[in-house]
């Protein structure tokens, strides 16, 4: 015990015992081996918390440019300049290649999934009839339903989908309940991919930011939210940590496609991230520099500035079949005063992993 009553360091396992009449009295001292194995202890920590974030802190996730050898002018790009990455070609994360419709049947009357003939009972989700192992959907087959359209691969599973995107306090249920290793396609910009568990992996799209003057689409497109739904997915990131050194963190369901881009608000646009990153909060090793939140309001920035736009925003999760990702990749292309660009940030999701900075009290 220290002489100020607070416990010594090294931890001598000293304590002191309070008693009812306010007085106290030592209660043991050197009750335990001060080192172990006579190794210096260090310099006595201020709190617990800053022997998990301690400097040296890592530098924000770098801005990578992405330069593409099938582009026209590749030739004229000088090699080795810094910060650029090489790729063959511009291949979309996900691209949506589902079959031309003269490719699908329609649904017999006496197909027992048939939407017509047997209607979506109340809460039911189409995709749940596509139940492995004993799927009820026929081959190479167009459902059709109020919210959403499915088609069937050549052995009756699920692969394709176009919803559409729900509205505030009324999110489409397909999308919050999606068919595993599916693509799906809503409101014609965004294409979404699914790992076996259902859960998105990665996604392509075209945003319209909220109240951008410079593009008209932006006036008409719904932004919204389902925060029941974050809560869900955000859950997933509580569970995996839940009884390790890393319980303290706190999870969000975050949006791929941040809510003003016009990105869906439902599962299908979402995946457990660390609430530092995607709320830009100076919290479980995160800062706002480093955080996914601060590209988004760089990207709408960007989008409603003259002679600017963002033309592609893409994500990818590693590992994709992951329900916690560990990381998450952020890939977009802009275009300034006539030069388009394409760029990535790779954000950790993995608590061990964020050293950015100190929390903020």
């Amino acid at each position: 015990m220290g002489p100020d009553g607070r416990p010594g360091w090294p931890p001598n396992g000293g304590w002191d015992t309070h008693h009812p009449d306010g007085t106290q009295t030592p209660a043991s001292n050197d009750g335990f081996h001060p080192t172990r194995d006579g190794e210096d202890p260090g310099q006595r920590p201020d709190d617990a918390e800053a022997r998990i974030y301690d400097p040296p802190y890592d530098p924000p996730p770098a801005r990578t440019e992405i330069k593409f050898e099938d582009e026209p002018d590749f030739d004229n790009w000088p090699e080795g300049a810094p910060g650029v990455r090489v790729e063959p070609s511009n291949e979309p994360f996900v691209r949506w290649n589902r079959p031309d419709d003269s490719e699908f049947s329609s649904p017999a009357p006496d197909d027992p999934a048939n939407p017509e003939t047997n209607p979506l009972r109340n809460g039911e989700t189409f995709s749940s009839r596509d139940n492995p192992p004993e799927s009820e959907l026929r081959p190479k087959t167009k459902y059709t339903t109020p919210r959403a359209t499915f088609y069937t691969n050549s052995e009756g599973r699920i692969e394709w989908v176009e919803a559409h995107p729900g509205r505030q306090g009324d999110p489409n249920p397909e999308l919050n309940n999606p068919a595993p290793n599916a693509k799906y396609r809503v409101a014609d910009n965004w294409t979404f991919q699914t790992n076996s568990k259902g859960e998105t992996s990665a996604m392509t799209g075209t945003p319209h930011y909220k109240n951008n003057p410079n593009d008209p689409v932006s006036q008409s497109t719904h932004y919204y939210r389902d925060e029941n739904a974050q809560d869900r997915v955000g859950q997933r990131g509580y569970d995996a940590y839940r009884g390790t050194e890393w319980e303290h963190v706190n999870w969000d369901g975050g949006h791929m496609a941040a809510h003003e881009s016009g990105g869906p608000g439902e599962e299908i646009n979402q995946f457990p991230q660390i609430r530092g990153s995607n709320q830009g909060h100076y919290e479980d090793g995160y800062t706002y520099k480093a955080s996914w939140r601060a590209l988004e309001a760089y990207l709408s920035r960007t989008a409603k500035t003259p002679g600017c736009s963002v033309d592609q925003i893409q994500v990818k999760l590693h590992p994709d079949n992951s329900t916690v990702p560990e990381t998450a990749t952020y890939r977009w292309t802009e275009t300034r005063n006539g030069v388009t660009k394409t760029y990535e940030m790779v954000f950790p999701n993995d608590p061990a992993k964020v050293n950015f900075g100190r929390p903020r009290r």
